[in-house]
Parts: structure tokens; C-alpha cells; sequence
């Protein structure tokens, strides 16, 4: 008992620790985010279109922008597939800005590593920032590889996708900082169980609805010395099961599960805008809050059985933001 409440208190202190430069000036968190949002316009018959996923993007990052304006630093990027081809967006409160456009040509992973690790921001993150990836388009069935390029050359189609490792190895791990990864796609929940965290946690018809913090707590003393590949930094806010649909409604304008977060965020969908609130002043952000707000604001509930949010579960929840 009390080898366990040794290291309850250190999870909690771990949990509310504070980052200071060497010379033990506090240094603020800053947000990195980078979203993807793909409407497949030009679907050649190969792929349907997604009427809301590019919009899904849109409504995300500037409502995420209305959120920390004031609060925090940030830089939120933006890669979406337009009329001309594929951008790359700045985006705050006041306007998205184009920085760059690819054109229609292919996006293979080589070019997006380019693109993000690059083009995208001014610094990298520091191990106190955090690093938000947002994904609103298909994903492939069987594995849920993001399909975020695609092009018709010569009759003939093809796609470029990321997989679980690509996102993981090829991405974030040459990012420091606490990671939040937020898929909008059809079996998205392969990235949980493809991920480098031991656990998740699924609605299954209402039984499951938030964390089992017994079930956690019991995840960390266990992984604390047999559990080396479980990582704290890093967590999956899937929007399907691995072997589910995700869906979207042409009368909400968005998906399912953009939606519902969206309206946790304080969105305007009469008006279809980001608008700045003051829902969170004093209040912290974690996963968990995120995960159950995504059950919680879901706009129809009886597909909660077909198409279920997940999220990882692990030793510590992540604090995403902190307004107090």
C-alpha cells in the first residue's frame, strides 16, 4: 500500500509539473497545430466525395485559434485540397492566409514531411508545448491509413496515405512536447491500436462512457517497470472504432464527430463561424474532457453504436490546455 501511494503521488505530480528554462524562468506552453482536411472534389470515380471533411478543417482550427487567442502563443497550419491544388494555410482568429500552393500534382509522404517539418512553423516544439495533428478525410479500410493526397494522371488514379508508424515515427516523434492526435476518418481507431499506448477506452451502447481510473491507476503501477514502449506524450481521440465508419450529414455540415466537439467548443453553426468564448478561462482541457464531450454533444445518439468515438487510456491524462 504504500509503494502505491508513492507513486500515486508521483503521477500527480508529474501530472501538474511546471517547465523552466535554466535559469529558472518559467516558460509558457506554446500550441503547435497541424490539421488536414481532404473533400476528395475531384474523385474520378475511385473515391467518393466528402462534403464536410475540408469544412471540418476550416471550423477546427479557427475555432481553436478563438479559443487561445490571448491565452497562449500558437502557430495552427492548415493543408487542405482546393479548386487550384493542394494548400498550406495560416490560420488565426482573424483570417486564413494562403503561404503556399503544391498545385494538383501528387503529395507523396516525402513531400508532406517537407511540408510540415519545413514550411509550416517558425520553431519546433519544446518538450512544454503542445502538438496538436487533426485529420478530417477517408481513411483506408482494414488499416485506417489517412488517404491525404490524390491525383488522375494519364487515366490513371492513385493516392498517397499514412499509416499509423508513418504518423507516429516519420512525424511526431521528431516533435517534443505533449501530442494530442484528433481523427475525423473511417476506421481511425487503428491508430489507437497501432499506437505506442497499451490501452483504450471505447463507448460500447453507453456502458463505457468515460475513464476507468482504477483501470488506469492499475496501467501505471503495471507499466511503470514492464511497459517501457508506453509513452505519457502522446494520445488518439479516434472518431470510429478500427472497424467502423465515420460518418457526416449534409444537413449539420459537418461529421459526427467534428460536430459534437466542435459544439463543445462553443462553435456557431447557425452562423457557420468561430466565435471567441469564455467557456474555458478557468478551466483546463484534458483528453478525458474531450473524449466525453465528443459522446456527450454526439448529434444523433443511436449511432453511437455504429460509430464510436475511442481514445487511449494510460498511466497519466493529458492537459491539453490551461487557462487558470
Amino acid at each position: 500500500m504504500k509503494k502505491a501511494l508513492v507513486i500515486l503521488i508521483s503521477i500527480i505530480a508529474l501530472a501538474g509539473c511546471e517547465y523552466f528554462y535554466e535559469d529558472g524562468i518559467k516558460k509558457e506552453p506554446k500550441l503547435y497545430m497541424f490539421a488536414i482536411g481532404i473533400g476528395y472534389d475531384k474523385d474520378y470515380n475511385k473515391i467518393s466525395n466528402l462534403k464536410a471533411a475540408r469544412g471540418d478543417a476550416y471550423a477546427m482550427t479557427e475555432q481553436i485559434a478563438h479559443i487561445v487567442e490571448g491565452k497562449m502563443d500558437y502557430e495552427i497550419m492548415l493543408f487542405t485540397d482546393e479548386e487550384e491544388g493542394f494548400r498550406l494555410s495560416s490560420v488565426t482568429p482573424l483570417s486564413t492566409e494562403k503561404i503556399y500552393s503544391y498545385g494538383k500534382e501528387m503529395i507523396n509522404k516525402e513531400k508532406l514531411s517537407r511540408i510540415i517539418n519545413e514550411e509550416s512553423f517558425s520553431s519546433a516544439p519544446d518538450e512544454e508545448d503542445i502538438v496538436i495533428f487533426y485529420y478530417a478525410g477517408h481513411g483506408e479500410e482494414r488499416t485506417g491509413n489517412l488517404v491525404y493526397s490524390y491525383s488522375y494522371e494519364s487515366g490513371k488514379y492513385s493516392d498517397s496515405t499514412m499509416s499509423a508508424r508513418d504518423l507516429y515515427d516519420d512525424f511526431l516523434s521528431q516533435w517534443e512536447g505533449r501530442k494530442l492526435i484528433i481523427l475525423d476518418s473511417c476506421y481511425s481507431g487503428n491508430f489507437i491500436e497501432d499506437g505506442d499506448l497499451a490501452e483504450s477506452v471505447k463507448f460500447e451502447d453507453g456502458k463505457n462512457k468515460g475513464y476507468d481510473l482504477s483501470k488506469a491507476l492499475t496501467l501505471s503501477f503495471n507499466s511503470l517497470s514492464s511497459n517501457e514502449s508506453a509513452k505519457t506524450d502522446c494520445y488518439v481521440l479516434s472518431a470510429a472504432h478500427k472497424d467502423q465508419l465515420a460518418y457526416e450529414a449534409e444537413s449539420l455540415k459537418h461529421g459526427y464527430f467534428t460536430y459534437a466537439i466542435l459544439d463543445y467548443f462553443g462553435y456557431d453553426f447557425e452562423n457557420e463561424e468561430a466565435v471567441y468564448t469564455t467557456k474555458f478561462d478557468k478551466k483546463s482541457i484534458r483528453v478525458e474532457d474531450l473524449y466525453e464531450a465528443a459522446i456527450d454533444h454526439y448529434p444523433y445518439k443511436n449511432s453511437l453504436k455504429i460509430s464510436s468515438p475511442s481514445t487511449t487510456l494510460s498511466r497519466f491524462d493529458m492537459v491539453i490546455f490551461d487557462f487558470k
